[in-house]
């Protein structure tokens, strides 16, 4: 079951122990530089009227060694998919995983690739 936080509330307080582990996964995340200046730039864009969205699309387990998390914009009909990006379980390195060519990559090469 995917596990969802809107940018404005996580709850932490009454949370399990594996809520509270996913609630720093998210966290990481967002404190992504890029990942923060899409979410001022679409809550500048809508005026706040919608949020963006991380959902935990998949938990490490023996065949996947990430918390893959999706960055999505709700654009009202459904949500798109912004960022892709996997948070290594015991370091929280967080990497940027690139569809088109189905490899996950440090965040540092990520950036070099966008700068072209």
């Amino acid at each position: 079951m995917p596990v969802w936080a809107s940018v404005k509330y996580i709850n932490t307080s009454n949370a399990n122990r594996r809520q509270r582990i996913e609630n720093r996964v998210i966290d990481r995340v967002y404190k992504v530089p890029e990942v923060r200046a899409q979410v001022a730039g679409f809550d500048k864009q809508t005026k706040g009227k919608r949020n963006m969205q991380f959902m935990i699309a998949e938990r490490p387990s023996a065949n996947f060694n990430y918390y893959w998390v999706n960055v999505m914009e709700d654009n009202e009909f459904n949500y798109a998919t912004d960022y892709h990006l996997m948070v290594d379980p015991k370091s929280r390195v967080v990497k940027f995983y690139d569809v088109v060519n189905d490899t996950i990559i440090d965040l540092v090469t990520w950036r070099k690739k966008n700068k072209k």
